[in-house]
């Protein structure tokens, strides 16, 4: 097993992903999402017929009426073959979903800072000498970030999207924020960080 970006993944994990990765690009389809959207009807009709209250998506895909729809209802064959690798490989297919776009965000931020790292990049940080901003866009900003749980410095819209799916996706399982993870590539954010000069590191 290797550790890419703050991410565990075997040799398995990794193609598997890739292999999204690349369809996602080519076909504009967004794989996960149209999983979890055809599944989550299914396992609500199963909440119900056991007298359950409406549930979040964790709660909806980690019980056994889950389960049991993932078991017994098959999906188109393109659908249900990259359904079942996901489950296999992460037990749940929202975090197999979680860390697929973890791992694309990842991707994106270490292709531009291979493209476009040479100039001084700043830390989010709790430590002293912090500095704070209201960026009207993040989408606009060139700069470069260091989050806890990335290796590579991230364009401040990359460092954002990848701060939510680490501390409030994975950390917290708000499942609900993953088929809107474009909202926080653009648009006004307030940021706290520190600054470090790369050339010291």
């Amino acid at each position: 097993m290797k550790k890419k970006n703050g991410i565990k993944t075997t040799q398995e994990t990794a193609k598997f992903f890739k292999n999204i990765y690349n369809i996602e690009k080519q076909t504009g389809k967004k794989v996960f999402d149209k999983i979890v959207k055809l599944r989550t009807p299914m396992i609500k009709e199963e909440f119900l017929k056991a007298n359950k209250k409406e549930a979040n998506l964790a709660e909806l895909f980690d019980g056994k009426e889950a389960k049991k729809v993932f078991t017994e209802i098959k999906l188109e064959p393109f659908y249900n073959g990259i359904e079942k690798r996901g489950l296999k490989l992460f037990g749940n297919i929202l975090d197999c979903w979680t860390e697929f776009e973890i791992f694309k965000y990842s991707d994106m931020a270490q292709e531009e800072f291979n493209k476009f790292g040479n100039n001084k990049y700043w830390q989010n940080t709790d430590l002293p000498e912090t500095k704070s901003e209201l960026i009207e866009d993040i989408a606009q900003d060139k700069r470069f970030f260091i989050i806890d749980g990335l290796n590579t410095p991230a364009t401040l819209k990359n460092a954002v999207v990848l701060s939510n799916l680490f501390q409030f996706v994975k950390g917290r399982r708000w499942f609900e924020m993953l088929n809107n993870l474009e909202l926080s590539e653009k648009g006004r954010h307030f940021i706290h960080y520190s600054t470090i000069d790369n050339k010291k590191k």
